[in-house]
């Protein structure tokens, strides 16, 4: 894995002309991605889509990510841009901004799982909201309490012992450091999933006089919300709990475990974790390695990672060619 130098990856294999297509889109013009793509469309029935998408496509991405989930109807990953500087994207040709993928037919088997990286502090809890991106209340409290209550309780069990204690004496020993060290995020849990699986958030900002909080996505009344914690042990945890899952639901479903390839994702903000003491750009792919087999695989760092048509936040996507 490389970042901050030039790099490029890819992935040479043969799939049959008839079962792929290659698509793209200069800003958000997806009529003439529905045009061309129709009929082709007409004689297969898709069942990846991998999509490279300028976070400018839309004043907000999820509606063409919605677009591209209607006119496709396969199953739909990818990432969002995340070049410090110029930014491009292709598929037949260079783009400035929009989006580019490929399509493969029902022909081409795969099988996909994703690595959440953030461990959840405590149960959900419910929204009253007080502004679009605003958090008024948490099951009636401030959401400054419950986040408190959460930490402190999370914090507990993983010390065991209440670091309040600690910390009202003045002592901030090197475990309640290491437990702090990292980033805390809301989370809102998907609904239809079976997964256990959540939608990672940023936290803009908490108010110490009113005790509100602001995320980085719309708030609405009755929502569930999460507080979740992410560090190098979570993402080394939940990484490797999430490849183990993929490998053994293709050795049940498949007889064997003989990928032929693989496309890894993974959110830009995971290579500045301390991801193996020094290894922070390659621990990853060592994890890659030692659970799936030393397979070709190809890949990017994501500004946002596209997983079942929904946009997730510091996860890392793996896609198995079967």
């Amino acid at each position: 894995a490389h970042i901050n130098v030039p790099a490029i990856s890819v992935l040479i294999g043969f799939i049959p002309k008839e079962d792929f297509k290659s698509f793209q889109a200069r800003g958000n013009d997806l009529k003439t991605v529905h045009k061309e793509m129709e009929p082709w469309l007409n004689l297969h029935d898709p069942m990846l889509v991998i999509c490279h998408v300028s976070s400018s496509v839309e004043e907000n991405p999820a509606h063409a990510l919605e677009d591209i989930d209607t006119m496709m109807g396969g199953f739909l990953i990818g990432g969002f841009e995340s070049s410090q500087s110029q930014k491009a994207l292709f598929a037949e040709e260079v783009l400035g901004t929009g989006l580019s993928g490929f399509v493969f037919s029902q022909n081409v088997k795969v099988s996909a799982g994703v690595s959440q990286g953030c461990v959840p502090m405590g149960p959900p809890h419910e929204i009253s909201k007080a502004g679009d991106h605003v958090i008024g209340f948490l099951d009636g409290k401030t959401p400054m309490d419950v986040f408190s209550q959460d930490l402190s309780r999370h914090a507990q069990k993983v010390l065991g012992y209440d670091p309040k204690e600690k910390l009202s004496q003045g002592l901030m020993s090197s475990d309640i450091l290491n437990l702090i060290e990292g980033q805390t995020h809301i989370a809102f849990p998907v609904q239809e999933s079976d997964q256990n699986d959540y939608l990672v958030r940023n936290i803009l900002a908490i108010d110490p006089d009113t005790g509100m909080m602001a995320v980085s996505d719309m708030v609405e009344d009755g929502k569930k919300l999460l507080f979740v914690h992410r560090n190098d042990e979570s993402l080394r945890t939940d990484l490797s709990a999430a490849l183990v899952s993929l490998r053994q639901r293709v050795e049940k479903e498949q007889g064997a475990f003989t990928p032929k390839a693989a496309i890894y994702i993974s959110c830009i903000a995971r290579v500045h974790t301390n991801f193996g003491q020094g290894e922070s750009l390659t621990g990853e792919m060592v994890l890659v390695r030692e659970i799936l087999g030393d397979l070709p695989l190809a890949g990017f760092y994501a500004n946002g990672e596209i997983f079942n048509s929904r946009i997730y936040g510091y996860t890392g996507i793996v896609v198995l060619f079967l």
